[in-house]
């Protein structure tokens, strides 16, 4: 070990083999020098890694939802990457830390031949509506509507958890995919 690792090496905790006190069932640790650690018991062997290198998750959904004209949250039924378990089952991600993190969502569907708009909300802890984005159509050859949304928001709580709700001008299914309907929530440090 050379002088300059020495001097920035971190004594972590012993690697951790049961379940911890966080929503996720894991642990977390905060070095004298403020960086945020984490581990969780069958991940990564239960040694400790940096909580913004890690913590991340992205949920989809694997059918058509039904589209709605009210304000209606998606259920996010499938998990493209969840290493952590940050996604609640249902609707959610859910930040097992506070801290600063970064919510992108989209939501896609198509009008077919006639024009109509969609708005989807980033809402954060049951209803803190923390941004919105709204879409029109007609152009490019089709009647698609894919709007997108993203920001920072401070989770000052464990358990804090992010949802996206889209409303449309006509009720149409959203589009299933990876690619088209998702939400991702990274953690970006303490802020």
């Amino acid at each position: 070990m050379t002088y300059l690792e020495y001097a920035n090496w971190v004594p972590l905790p012993a690697p951790v083999s049961t379940t911890g006190p966080l929503s996720n069932g894991g642990y977390s640790f905060t070095a004298p020098d403020g960086e945020v650690y984490v581990a969780k018991s069958g991940v990564n062997g239960g040694n400790w890694s940096k909580a913004r290198d890690v913590l991340f998750a992205q949920a989809t959904i694997s059918s058509a939802l039904t589209g709605n004209t009210g304000q209606t949250t998606i259920v996010w039924d499938t998990v493209a990457r969840d290493v952590y378990g940050m996604w609640n089952g249902t609707s959610g991600l859910v930040a097992p830390i506070a801290g600063l993190y970064r919510y992108v969502t989209q939501a896609t569907c198509g009008f077919g031949a006639t024009t109509g708009t969609m708005a989807i909300w980033g809402v954060m802890a049951g209803g803190t509506i923390f941004f919105n984005t709204q879409t029109g159509t007609g152009g490019f050859g089709g009647w698609s509507v894919t709007p997108f949304g993203s920001k920072d928001a401070y989770a000052a709580n464990p358990g804090t958890v992010f949802t996206t709700q889209f409303r449309q001008s006509a009720a149409n299914n959203l589009n299933t995919g990876t690619g088209l309907t998702y939400a991702t929530l990274t953690y970006v440090g303490t802020g």
